[in-house]
C-alpha cells in the first residue's frame, strides 16, 4: 500500500496532517505513470480505498477522463477555510468565516461554483448596497469570493475564474492627532495604560502587535523596538 501520513506546520506553528496516496503504474506500452494525491477521506482506511480506486482507474484507462462534478459554494467552503488556516493569520481566517457565514453562503451557497458569474455577482452587489452596506464592505465580500473561486481553480474543481469587478470606494479619511492633542491624551491616561498608549502613539503599531510585545523585543540602549509577532484572540502570529 503506497499511502502515508504527511505532517507540516503552519505559519502559526500549528501541526496539520493529511493522508496521501503515491501510486506508480506501468502501462502496457512500458510507460510508467506516477500519481501523488491527497486522499479525499483523511483516514488511513480512506486513503487505502482511494489508492485501490486510482489503480483500477489507471488499469481501465479511465484515470483523468472522468467528469468531475463541480461543488457548490457551500460544499467547497470548508476546503477553502482549510487552505486559509494553512496560509493566513488567525484574524484573517476569522474574518473570512464571518463573511462566508453571514453573507456569501446565504446568497451563493446552493449554487455550483461554475454557476457564479457576472450576473450573479452584480445582483449580489446591488442587494448589499440596498441594505446600506458600504462599497468597502461589499468589496471585502467580493475579495473573499474571488479568492475562494481562485482556490477552486487551483484545485481543479473549477475550470476558469470569473471576472469580478469591485465597486468604486472612496478612500477613507485619515486624521492624525496634533502634538497638543497627543500630549493631552497621554496626560489623561491612567498609569497602567500610559506606557502602551505612548508606544502606540509614537510607533503606530496595531493593537495585536502591541499586545505581543515582550521585554526581549526592546533595546533600551539603542532606543529600538523590534516587532516580531502579533497576538489575536490568544493566538500568536507573524
Amino acid at each position: 500500500m503506497s499511502v502515508r501520513l504527511r505532517k507540516w506546520k503552519t505559519k502559526e506553528k500549528q501541526v496539520q496532517e493529511a493522508w496521501w496516496v503515491d501510486v506508480k503504474f506501468q502501462h502496457p506500452d512500458g510507460r510508467v505513470e506516477r500519481v501523488r494525491k491527497a486522499s479525499p477521506v483523511n483516514t488511513r482506511r480512506g486513503a487505502e480505498q482511494y489508492e485501490r480506486e486510482l489503480r483500477q482507474a489507471l488499469l481501465n484507462g479511465t484515470y483523468g477522463k472522468e467528469k468531475k462534478e463541480v461543488p457548490t459554494l457551500e460544499q467547497f467552503q470548508e476546503r477553502f477555510l482549510t487552505y486559509s488556516e494553512n496560509n493566513n493569520k488567525p484574524s484573517q481566517v476569522y474574518a473570512k468565516r464571518g463573511i462566508l457565514k453571514n453573507h456569501l453562503v446565504p446568497v451563493f451557497g446552493k449554487l455550483r461554483l461554475d454557476a457564479i458569474g457576472l450576473a450573479e455577482v452584480e445582483a449580489y452587489k446591488a442587494q448589499k448596497l440596498k441594505k446600506k452596506l458600504t462599497p468597502k464592505s461589499v468589496n471585502n465580500h467580493l475579495a473573499v469570493l474571488h479568492k475562494l473561486l481562485a482556490v477552486a481553480v487551483e484545485s481543479g474543481d473549477l475550470a476558469q475564474l470569473p471576472r469580478i469587478k469591485m465597486l468604486r470606494a472612496a478612500k477613507p479619511e485619515f486624521r492624525s492627532l496634533t502634538f497638543d492633542e497627543a500630549d493631552r491624551f497621554l496626560a489623561a491616561a491612567t498609569p497602567g495604560w500610559a506606557a502602551m498608549l505612548t508606544v502606540a502613539l509614537k510607533t503606530g503599531l496595531r493593537i495585536g502587535e502591541l499586545l505581543a510585545l515582550k521585554w526581549e523585543d526592546i533595546d533600551l540602549v539603542a532606543g529600538r523596538l523590534i516587532v516580531r509577532r502579533t497576538l489575536w484572540s490568544g493566538q500568536e502570529g507573524t
